[in-house]
């Protein structure tokens, strides 16, 4: 693993800092791009992004803290470091939806087409902070014995940092289909965001099946799957339910279209 890039005079720049930096500047680059498409203002797209991945560091350190208080609280003076990695995207996610939901009302937009703009960035920016993770060497998953295989902490794991990130890059070219679709009024506003939130979700509860033992509930499941799976229903009910919506409205619009002449 690579955890430090570079130490210089005491100071040492953290290789998952550069790549939490380069996440944030990608996804703001591909949502400023959807941002055309789906008509929302750039300036309020840098505004929600910078914003919200402020947000996103403080909500992912307090979930991931919050995981794992059994340590924290007999050591809290190591809650303000991230010298040995600790971010949750599922808490960074959160708070920075709850950030960009009173940015876009603040600026009386449609919250579903600020997501929707987002959506392709979250899918874009967060394979890159998983490798920022397997960088650090944390969040590795069980030993095995599989060809592709990485040592991480003096054994052969399993690289669930690779296996989320990999999974999450397939979602950008479906995201990108659904967009072209989003602009011929094929889809109702929220679909990108929606879809992105459920398949996201999926992936993760997947990927956590191979966290070490000693990361679950004695059930079998981690508290992140459960997490997901609270994503997936909430996002799933919300699809289904503006997709009715969108298939009653459809009608009307097309019976008050004049034919042209």
């Amino acid at each position: 693993m690579y955890p430090i890039l570079f130490n210089l005079g005491g100071f040492a720049l953290y290789t998952q800092t550069v790549l939490l930096v380069i996440a944030c500047l990608a996804g703001l680059w591909l949502a400023l791009r959807y941002a055309r498409r789906l008509s929302i203002p750039r300036e309020v797209v840098v505004e929600v992004t910078f914003w919200g991945f402020l947000v996103a560091i403080l909500g992912a350190r307090l979930l991931f803290v919050l995981l794992n208080w059994s340590y924290y609280r007999l050591y809290p003076t190591q809650i303000l470091t991230l010298e040995g990695g600790g971010l949750s995207f599922q808490g960074g996610l959160i708070a920075s939806g709850l950030t960009v939901l009173y940015l876009a009302r603040r600026h009386g937009l449609d919250i579903w087409k600020v997501g929707d703009t987002l959506a392709p960035g979250l899918a874009l920016a967060l394979p890159i902070m998983r490798v920022g993770c397997l960088m650090n060497g944390c969040d590795s998953g069980i030993i095995t014995t599989v060809p592709w295989g990485i040592t991480i902490n003096g054994a052969v794991r399993h690289p669930i940092q690779l296996y989320e990130a990999g999974l999450n890059l397939c979602l950008l070219p479906l995201l990108s289909h659904m967009a072209s679709n989003y602009r011929q009024s094929f889809i109702p506003s929220g679909s990108l965001l929606l879809v992105y939130l459920f398949l996201s979700s999926l992936i993760r509860f997947g990927v956590d099946f191979y966290r070490p033992l000693e990361e679950k509930l004695p059930i079998g499941f981690t508290i992140p799957q459960f997490i997901s799976l609270g994503i997936m229903v909430v996002s799933l009910i919300y699809l289904l339910h503006r997709r009715s919506r969108f298939q009653n409205f459809r009608p009307t619009i097309k019976k008050n279209i004049a034919p042209r002449v």
